[in-house]
């Protein structure tokens, strides 16, 4: 019903003809990562839909190793780096404040996919696109794969977006699917950077 995973390194988890091959497959319940790195995977974290889960990561690191989180009734993650590693989550509820997103190489992957929508909050977080990321594929992505009943109530403010010092490019930080809207508050937008975008 509940695990905890505490200093833990996980790497080099490929599959073989093409089946990725994943560190973590979370079914249900509460699962918690404090204080542990992933990389060099297909992916990190894999998730189908639990309706009561609960997923918490903190003080961790993800470096070309995404996250493919299911319908978790809650997603808390703070003080957390994610290079390479693109998060895609379905969860009901997400709290994600404190934490960094980066790209290492050029890519159209969004660093967070709500491909339903979803509630909650992304607050206090660094984003860090490479320079030459097309202008057109937004950092945030939400409800760009359907239009579901929970895209709706997801505050994104209080974020710093921009590029590496010395470089320049063309990004969109929010691009925005849903029937209701995101409410996109005061973020600090480096040069060349959109905040928003109705899809």
């Amino acid at each position: 019903e509940s695990a905890r995973i505490d200093g833990a390194i996980f790497q080099n988890y490929r599959g073989r003809a093409g089946q990725p091959y994943h560190a973590i497959a979370w079914q249900s319940g509460s699962l918690s990562i404090v204080n542990s790195l992933f990389r060099a995977s297909d992916g990190a974290i894999i998730s189908g839909d639990g309706a009561a889960s609960t997923l918490t990561i903190s003080q961790s690191s993800f470096a070309d190793a995404g996250l493919h989180i299911g319908r978790a009734a809650k997603f808390r993650m703070t003080t957390t780096t994610l290079a390479n590693a693109p998060l895609r989550a379905e969860a009901v509820r997400v709290e994600w404040d404190d934490n960094i997103f980066e790209d290492a190489d050029i890519t159209t992957a969004p660093m967070i996919a709500l491909p339903k929508g979803g509630t909650g909050r992304i607050e206090h977080n660094h984003f860090r696109p490479h320079a030459a990321r097309p202008s057109d594929a937004p950092l945030i992505s939400v409800a760009l794969d359907g239009r579901g009943p929970m895209a709706r109530s997801l505050v994104v403010k209080d974020n710093h977006i921009g590029f590496a010092q010395g470089a320049s490019g063309q990004a969109l930080f929010v691009g925005d699917g849903s029937a209701d809207g995101v409410s996109v508050g005061a973020n600090e937008l480096g040069t060349g950077i959109t905040a928003y975008q109705r899809r």
